[in-house]
């Protein structure tokens, strides 16, 4: 494993490859889903969000009449 032959570095070069690639890839994909469950809970927070919003709208227009 030590020996440092001149052509043998480029033949363990495509594995490190596909190492960074596999983990890259594992990272791309726990992001996704990290970024998946964000927009759910994003998108489930929201309308409560805008219903809450119109409500107070309504309210303070009801207020206002």
């Amino acid at each position: 494993m030590g020996q440092f032959i001149k052509g043998q570095g480029m033949k363990n070069y495509p594995r490190w490859i596909s190492m960074l690639s596999g983990v890259g890839i594992a990272a791309g994909m726990t992001l996704g889903t990290i970024g998946f469950t964000l927009s759910q809970v994003h998108a489930q927070v929201r309308p409560a969000i805008v219903s809450e919003g119109y409500t107070l709208l309504e309210r303070g227009w009801v207020g206002d009449a």
